[in-house]
This record gives structure tokens, sequence and C-alpha cells, in this order.
């Protein structure tokens, strides 16, 4: 509700998930007066526009996801059946599974974990032209969110798909194989320390994501070692079983990058106290890199350079 105003015949509202972002028209009604069925889960912007006036400043309003209650038991054929109690106002309810690995850990990365059908469904509508509302991922109330990202293509541009089950048919199954290029990428690293040791293109890996994880995500070195046992554990499952299906390998390396990650590494490895169990796994890392130069200009490194993903000023990621 607004104040009336004086001489306005009608009055559009706006709404936005951010302050400063993009304002979608909700709906223009005659009377200062309106009610958001669908607000987005957690914070809300809204912006009305007089008939004849300019438009006013956002109003920021807090939607807190309700759960119900939920009762599951096991029928006799084998099905689970959910019941809840019923939450006041509710016109609809969205039913999320969780997937757990053999840990009993929520597995996050399977695919299951995907909606699938709904991805399939935005893809092809995407491709006929259509206005689709993309949902994201709200890690804090783990449940979409809609109105952030109406995208609409132009006739020539390109969809690119990327993540761990990219190459995996059933993320994309019933989209047409005749709209889809398939590329594998991956650092496979062409040097050796001598003639008996190869540098491991799983090291490698690491390093970029030791860098990574610490410099955008906040993340120390010793979480992403703990982390990796179960990241390598993953790409069994859900990548290397498919790179088949690959229509292109593109290499990734840099002949450079361990000379520029060495600066970034060190430091980070160096935190990791010698009574934390990372810090066999760390020690072997630092005497690895012993053998490197450090590369500590980035001004030398290209801003298009696939190096700049972890170590930040890449003309192609905002």
């Amino acid at each position: 509700a607004c104040r009336p105003i004086s001489g306005a015949k009608s009055y559009t509202i706006y709404r936005a998930s951010s302050k400063n972002g993009t304002y979608k028209k909700l709906k223009t009604v005659k009377s200062p007066f309106y009610t958001d069925k669908s607000p987005n889960v957690g914070n809300n912007y809204y912006k009305i526009k007089p008939s004849n006036r300019s438009m006013t400043s956002a109003k920021k309003v807090f939607n807190k996801l309700v759960t119900p209650t939920v009762h599951a038991r096991t029928t006799k054929s084998g099905c689970v059946k959910l019941t809840w109690d019923k939450i006041g106002g509710a016109k609809k309810y969205g039913i999320y599974e969780v997937v757990y690995d053999e840990n009993g850990k929520p597995d996050l990365e399977s695919i299951r974990a995907i909606d699938t059908k709904l991805f399939v469904k935005h893809i092809n509508a995407l491709l006929e032209g259509e206005e689709v509302d993309l949902p994201t991922y709200d890690f804090n109330h783990s449940c979409k969110t809609y109105g952030n990202r109406i995208t609409k293509l132009d006739k020539d541009t390109v969809i690119v798909i990327e993540g761990i089950h990219a190459m995996n048919s059933l993320l994309t199954e019933g989209i047409d194989d005749a709209m889809k290029f398939k590329i594998y990428i991956s650092p496979f690293t062409p040097i050796s320390i001598d003639h008996h040791n190869r540098v491991s293109t799983t090291d490698a890996r690491m390093l970029r994501r030791i860098v990574r994880d610490y410099k955008f995500r906040n993340s120390e070195a010793q979480r992403t070692i703990d982390m990796w046992p179960d990241v390598r554990r993953s790409e069994d499952v859900n990548i290397f079983p498919y790179n088949s299906e690959a229509d292109v390998f593109f290499n990734s390396n840099c002949i450079y990058e361990l000379a520029v990650l060495k600066k970034y590494a060190e430091p980070l490895l160096k935190r990791i106290r010698r009574t934390e169990p990372e810090y066999a796994e760390a020690r072997r890392m630092l005497n690895f890199l012993k053998y490197f130069d450090s590369i500590y200009d980035d001004s030398m490194i290209p801003n298009n350079s696939i190096m700049r993903e972890f170590i930040g000023g890449s003309v192609l990621l905002k």
C-alpha cells in the first residue's frame, strides 16, 4: 500500500531481488493497494510508478520461507507417501528430494540433484525463441527462486552449458542432438620433472582449485585438500565415464601455470599446521613446488588466459 497521489489514475508496481537489480513489472492497478501473491524467498524490493509522477524509491520487504511439518511412510507397493500440515494462505507446495551418497551425506553433485525435466524444458523454450524465467538456487533455503533471470535469446545466440554433467546424455535428454556440440576441457600437463617423474594432471588441477577457492570462495587450502577425495570420487562417477561423448578434447593447460600459481599456493599450504590431517599432503605439494620458479609479475599474464579464472583479472568473467 502507498499513500494516494493526487491526480494519479493508476499505479504500476515493479519488483526486484536486489536494490539495484532489474525491476520486473508486476501489475498496474487503479487503487493504491496491491498484494504480491508470489514474492521471492528472501529480499524483495518494490518501486511504484504513479501515472502522473516519477517512480518511488525502493522499498525492501523480506519474505521468509515457511516449511510445514512433513510426515512420510512407505506403502505396501514400496512407494513413499508424504503428508504435511497445511499452511494458511499457501496455494501450492514445492517438493524437493535430497540425494544422499554411500556415507549418508547429501550428494549435491549427483545428477539426480538436478531438475533435469525443467532444465530440458527451459533449454528447448530458449531455442524456440521464447522468454524464460530461469530459476536460481537459494543456498540459504535450499530451493529454487524465480524472477531474477528473465531470459530470451537472439536468433544467433549460442547456449553454453558448463558443469560436471555436461557430457551426460541424461542432462540434455529431449534436446535434439543436432543442436549439441560437446567439448571436454581438461589441463593435460605436457611437462615432466625428470625422465622418470611426470607432472601429475591431478596435482595441477588441485593447485588451481586451492588458489581459486581461497581467492573467490574464502576457503582455506586445508578445506580444499580435505574435500579433494570427494571431488575425485565425483569425477570418477560423473565425469570420466562420459568424456568419450565429447566431439572435441581441449587441453586447457598453460605451460607457465605452475610458475604463476606457486606464489599464491605456497603461503596457503604453509598455513596448515603439523597437527592437522591435511599437513602431509600440504608438505608433499610444497616439496613439489620447489621444482618451479615463480612468475611474480601478473601483468605478463594475458587478461583472456584461463589462468585469470583462478588468479583474477579476466576479461571473460565478471
